[in-house]
């Protein structure tokens, strides 16, 4: 991914209105999905890219966050701070 792909989004969520998506993500909803990429996108590759410094691993990593997250929607508790389990993206770029 270059230039902004990974860079779309610039204003992260509330955690109520996170709330909701998550409820609309598991009711099938692929576009709520997509919109909640959108939103923690952006801060959560840059994140990543300023502990490693590496533009493109940034980019591998966001996106095995967002895989990762999304099988483990079902088991999110309803109050979690979906920024907090996002930037958890940081963690898995300590263990490379």
């Amino acid at each position: 991914m270059q230039g902004q792909a990974c860079e779309p989004s610039k204003t992260p969520g509330s955690k109520s209105a996170d709330g909701l998506v998550v409820q609309e993500i598991l009711a099938g909803d692929q576009e709520a999905f997509a919109h909640l990429v959108r939103r923690y996108q952006r801060p959560l590759f840059r994140l990543i890219r300023d502990y490693l410094g590496e533009y493109d691993l940034a980019c591998d990593i966001a996106q095995n966050v967002f895989l990762q997250f999304s099988l483990s929607l079902p088991a999110l508790r309803a109050d979690a701070s979906l920024r907090a389990w996002l930037s958890k993206g940081r963690l898995l770029a300590q263990h490379l």
